[in-house]
């Protein structure tokens, strides 16, 4: 897959053809995994010893004007800061939906911690076709992540030799 990124700069353009490297970008979305795979865990253990299956409690006022300072910086930063954990589980689900094995098997393998043999009975595929399913999983984790590995091919570079041409472009 190329994709075509281009820089501008005060000198000129850089213009660079990139390629996937696929086998790197699985394998980083599989370190993504391994990475994510203790901390889900923690989770479903906090959760069922809470009584409210909740991660935290916090009492506010209702009256906005008399709020206590602290209520609303705790507020905010809830707000602010997304929790990565239920991000993560959040695209398993979503994953789910585009490509059901490949969902599936994240949630057997993260969530229940099921063998690859278990994971292939309860998906009703073969161990076969569970290697092809497992790589496109890590892929999209990959790409859900950020941590696409490119391949730098060509790299193009356009110097302006009109000074205002910069200005031109913008």
């Amino acid at each position: 897959m190329i994709q075509k990124n281009r820089i501008m700069t005060k000198k000129g353009i850089i213009i660079f053809d990139r390629n996937i490297d696929v086998e790197k970008t699985q394998e980083n979305g599989k370190k993504v995994c391994e990475a994510y795979a203790p901390l889900i865990q923690q989770r479903i253990r906090l959760k069922m010893r809470l009584p409210l299956h909740t991660g935290s409690l916090i009492q506010v006022s209702s009256d906005i004007k008399s709020g206590n300072g602290i209520e609303s910086e705790y507020i905010n930063r809830i707000m602010k800061e997304g929790d990565q954990v239920d991000c993560f589980l959040n695209y398993i689900d979503e994953m789910i939906e585009m490509d059901e094995k490949a969902g599936k098997y994240l949630k057997y393998k993260l969530v229940d911690e099921l063998t690859d043999e278990e994971i292939a009975l309860k998906l009703g595929v073969s161990r076969r076709a569970l290697y092809g399913i497992k790589p496109n999983a890590y892929f999209r984790i990959a790409i859900w992540s950020h941590q696409v590995a490119y391949i730098k091919e060509n790299t193009y570079e356009f110097i302006f030799n009109y000074a205002g041409l910069y200005e031109r472009l913008k």
